[in-house]
């Protein structure tokens, strides 16, 4: 009876997630569909980096007011959160280190620049982030800081180099597959083992959507 209760605990908790995530893409998208089309294509992300569903969509959610009032598509705010997820994998970056990280590039986004605090914090706790932007610019990262200092990295610098080493990046976390923890899997599987039928008709039942 225990272990029934605490499954459905479990169930409720996977449904609320779910369910405020749901809203949140809806929301930032402007449709559901446009957010089962960014869903599938965060799912997709996850799956490949066995990372949590939940990080990767906070990389896309936490991006896309700023850049959908600056006119980039939902497809180049995916590919920036699937090169943002990618590069914190690679780096091993996780929990509070992952957030500052995200939350630093998100601020600077919306800034207009990254520079300042938010630069320091992406060059002390980015790792790959860090590299993926030299990369994608074609400079060293000592170029890179003098480009932060002078202002020069704007919003569109950073979508367009990061976005730009997505592939490079994917192909880096796809040669680690291996080596990443069975519980990154198993916290990705959690929530995304259950379909979506079931979960909104158990929302739907607990009045939950």
């Amino acid at each position: 009876a225990l272990g029934g209760a605490l499954a459905v605990r479990q169930f409720i908790l996977y449904t609320d997630q779910w369910t405020d995530l749901n809203s949140r893409l809806i929301n930032a998208t402007g449709s559901a569909e446009a957010a089962e089309q960014a869903l599938a294509a965060i799912s997709q992300t996850a799956s490949t980096t066995y990372s949590s569903l939940q990080q990767t969509a906070e990389a896309f959610l936490l991006n896309s007011m700023a850049l959908n009032e600056l006119g980039f598509t939902m497809r180049q705010q995916v590919e920036l959160a699937d090169a943002l997820n990618n590069a914190l994998v690679i780096s091993g970056t996780k929990g509070e280190r992952a957030a500052s990280v995200m939350n630093a590039l998100s601020k600077a986004l919306a800034l207009g620049k990254l520079s300042g605090e938010n630069f320091n914090t992406v060059i002390q706790s980015g790792g790959r982030v860090v590299q993926a932007l030299a990369d994608g610019l074609s400079v060293t990262t000592a170029e890179l800081r003098e480009m932060a200092a002078d202002g020069l990295l704007t919003t569109e610098l950073i979508v367009s180099s990061l976005s730009g080493e997505m592939m490079k990046l994917r192909g880096e976390a796809e040669e680690m597959r291996l080596t990443i923890r069975f519980t990154d899997k198993w916290v990705h599987f959690k929530l995304d083992a259950v379909p979506k039928c079931q979960l909104r008709q158990f929302a739907s039942t607990l009045k939950l959507c």
